[in-house]
């Protein structure tokens, strides 16, 4: 993750100051299910050949790195968002056949997060995050779609944050009442 970040920003500061830049962040719908009952040892074979997938569907001018357990980030230069939307929803049909390990097809999912970085932004931890709220409203909305960031999911992620913290603190502080009404 740290070498994708520093690769991610030098070449977000290497490039032309006016090209739009677009980071996929390609994550596996239920993981742990597949490892869970699989095993760890096909869990792993399986995210190899999702990687090689990624990199066929995404092409050699990618860079494509595994940054989580199951999760992929993609930096697509020189790419706005028109043309980062259609290769992402390309690249999750081009992810969809089962992928054969041990000899035995195995179907799994994807949800792709995507974000593009106007010109002159050269954070990729900025980059990360909306992806990476983009991604979180996919998997939240069913999984194996692409969901693009807008800004809106910023307002969304800060008022879930603050009615988390609010509903713990009305507990601990024993401010919460609960009345039965008779149906």
């Amino acid at each position: 993750r740290s070498h994708f970040i520093a690769r991610l920003e030098a070449r977000l500061e290497q490039s032309n100051p006016n090209r739009e830049h677009s980071l996929l962040l390609v994550d596996v719908d239920n993981f742990k299910r597949v490892n869970d009952s699989l095993g760890h040892r096909i869990g792993d074979q399986l995210l190899v050949g999702l990687a090689r997938r990624l990199r066929s569907a995404l092409g050699t001018g990618a860079l494509i790195a595994r940054i989580a357990s199951n999760e992929f980030a993609v930096l697509l230069e020189g790419m706005d968002a028109v043309a980062a939307d259609s290769l992402a929803r390309d690249t999750l049909v081009a992810l969809d056949p089962p992928l054969y390990v041990e000899g035995h097809p195995t179907l799994i999912s994807c949800s792709i997060g995507l974000t593009t970085a106007r010109p002159h932004e050269t954070d990729p931890q900025t980059l990360i995050k909306h992806a990476g709220l983009a991604l979180h409203r996919a998997k939240a909305t069913g999984g194996h779609q692409v969901q693009v960031f807008t800004e809106a999911l910023i307002a969304e992620a800060s008022n879930k944050l603050f009615v988390q913290n609010n509903l713990r603190r009305a507990l601990e502080q024993n401010e919460l009442l609960v009345h039965y009404q008779p149906k």
